[in-house]
């Protein structure tokens, strides 16, 4: 424990500046810390607490899904390990503090898409909507004005999204392009999938280009005659909130 106390001091001395540090260590560092010193918060030294009030709020911003840089894939565990350092780091504060405030909501953001994910909007009962209306309403408004207008938009974003689930007219789009053409006309098809009303549109751009190659004595066009050429944008809407983002544990 001593070793990763002496660790958080390194790495936040007074002063430190959170947002150009996280990003140095990696995830596993930080659970590693977390699981030597969790036992011992808060510290009792003023200044050796004060490095580990940074060391906990950095950790939180390392395992937040919800701000850039965001990852790509997350895996089913990231909740799990952002909700330990939002709750050291009330721990270590002595209490929910304006720091904590905002990252509570994207805890509950957390488990909304847990709850509701690839579950049809017909099939969600509305006493589960109104659990997490309550939550959002019991985190109370911080007082600092930056932390204000952070805190003020992710609640907004919360409420829009139980919203769109009340009203069933929340939708989840997922778009991709392939670089050639796959109809020549705009195509859309209505589907069922896990019981999820869902549409996928097909639509074409034409791009006049053509790929040459140098053959002895002249160059001479490989790829196919111009009018074929372009790309298709490839869009699934699914009446649902789905999330795309997360690994499912094999």
């Amino acid at each position: 424990m001593q070793s990763a106390r002496a660790k958080i001091l390194r790495m936040f001395p007074r002063g430190t500046e959170v947002l150009a540090v996280y990003n140095n260590y990696s995830e596993d560092e930080y659970i590693s810390i977390l699981n030597a010193i969790e036992g011992s918060i808060p510290f009792s030294k003023p200044e050796h607490n004060r490095s580990l009030c940074l060391f906990l709020y950095s950790g939180c911003l390392k395992f937040l899904r919800w701000s850039a840089p965001s990852p790509f894939i997350v895996n089913p565990d990231l909740s799990a390990k952002f909700r330990r350092f939002i709750n050291a780091l009330i721990r270590a504060e002595r209490g929910i503090s304006d720091n904590t405030k905002t990252f509570l909501l994207h805890d509950i953001k957390n488990d909304l898409f847990l709850e509701f994910d690839t579950i049809p909007l017909n099939e969600i009962d509305p006493e589960k909507i109104q659990v997490f209306h309550e939550r959002v309403n019991n985190v109370t408004n911080p007082i600092n004005g930056i932390k204000v207008q952070e805190f003020a938009s992710a609640k907004n974003k919360i409420q829009a999204l139980l919203n769109g689930i009340s009203s069933k007219t929340i939708r989840t789009r997922i778009s991709t392009q392939l670089p050639f053409i796959i109809h020549l006309q705009p195509l859309v098809i209505d589907f069922i999938w896990q019981g999820i009303s869902t549409r996928a549109t097909f639509d074409p751009a034409f791009e006049p280009r053509e790929i040459f190659a140098t053959i002895q004595p002249m160059a001479q066009p490989v790829g196919p005659s111009r009018w074929q050429a372009g790309i298709t944008t490839i869009s699934l809407e699914f009446m649902a909130v789905i999330d795309g983002d997360i690994v499912s544990a094999q």
